[in-house]
């Protein structure tokens, strides 16, 4: 039975100039192996989880077209190519019909998906890595940062090769990085907006960075510090109920305003207008690792208006649609 996932050992002359080339040259979800100066030891990077964030397909392509030799084996994990190549190009996040990739990394490893997923897994854990990395863009305005699940220097020490600024999730999803705790440090990168050269940019020298240390270092002293953000809540909009952006109220059950965001890492005080809803009560929920709705503790309804209740920061806030329909608003976590 043909694996899901194609094995790889690619020389730099193999990889076509442009990553839309390599994309089509991947054709179907592929990891990538490349070794290093240290053949005992492996690192992971993913990139293209979803297809129409593409930031970490560049930085890839970037990296082994250089020829450059990592300083330890890598296995590259591009998963989202079927997503990707879906008509038109990089613009889908998961093939409409299929699950999302990132959900897919627990059990039951169901559908086509889900066998891509735990057929990445058993090639991963084989190769026993010392460090994680996957590599993402937001569809909003948001600088780059990282996200943890543990909060130690070791954990921090991954994100300061791309950002000053992590997040850390008390979340669990089915995402890539979920499986690798306790067996190594892991961390999901946000390289800014999806489709721009800045966050290319940033994947490709976070990569680069990333792949050059002999050794996996731990965050001690930064200048300036780390910021970290905190409990993280999810921000989702309530089982049938519509959503649009505007200036004011449109005919959608939450209208969310067309400004909102520029306040993604933002401190946003208690009182502040987010938006306005037709409903008698509020259309979203903010769900936390318990599943439970607190969305009474964060805002509420002041005539038409959606107000917040409290200070918190929202991180990766879109103005898609179609976007917030497929993942969530934005989350919102706490200063530490």
């Amino acid at each position: 039975m043909t694996s899901p996932v194609q094995i790889l050992r690619p020389r730099a002359e193999d990889v076509p100039d442009s990553p839309a080339a390599f994309l089509e040259w991947l054709g179907r979800a592929s990891i990538l192996i490349v070794e290093g100066r240290d053949a005992s030891r492996t690192r992971v990077v993913s990139g293209l989880m979803h297809g129409n964030e593409p930031s970490g397909l560049h930085g890839i392509h970037a990296w082994i077209g250089s020829g450059e030799v990592p300083a330890v084996r890598t296995a590259f994990f591009i998963g989202g190519v079927d997503a990707a190549r879906t008509s038109p190009e990089l613009t889908h996040r998961f093939v409409p019909g299929r699950r999302d990739l990132n959900r897919c990394f627990r059990a039951p490893f169901e559908g086509v998906d889900g066998a891509i997923a735990e057929a990445a897994l058993d090639c991963l854990f084989d190769l026993e890595p010392e460090a994680v990395l996957d590599v993402h863009n937001n569809t909003g305005r948001n600088p780059a940062y990282g996200i943890v699940h543990q909060l130690d220097d070791m954990h921090l020490g991954l994100v300061a090769h791309f950002s000053h600024t992590a997040v850390l999730s008390d979340l669990f999803m089915g995402t890539f990085v979920e499986p690798f705790l306790g067996r190594a440090p892991a961390a999901i990168i946000e390289c800014g907006k999806a489709h721009t050269a800045e966050a290319d940019a940033i994947a490709e020298a976070g990569i680069r960075r990333f792949l050059r240390a002999d050794h996996i270092e731990p965050v001690l002293v930064m200048d300036p510090p780390m910021r970290v953000l905190a409990n993280a809540m999810r921000v989702e909009l309530a089982e049938g109920k519509t959503l649009a952006f505007g200036a004011g109220p449109t005919d959608a059950s939450l209208t969310l305003d067309a400004e909102l965001d520029q306040l993604n890492f933002q401190l946003v005080r208690a009182g502040t207008r987010i938006g306005w809803t037709r409903c008698e009560t509020l259309p979203f929920r903010v769900v936390g690792p318990d599943g439970t709705n607190r969305a009474q503790s964060y805002f509420e309804r002041v005539g038409d208006e959606v107000r917040t209740v409290r200070t918190f920061v929202p991180t990766m806030i879109t103005l898609s649609v179609a976007a917030a329909l497929s993942d969530c608003l934005f989350y919102a976590a706490d200063q530490r």
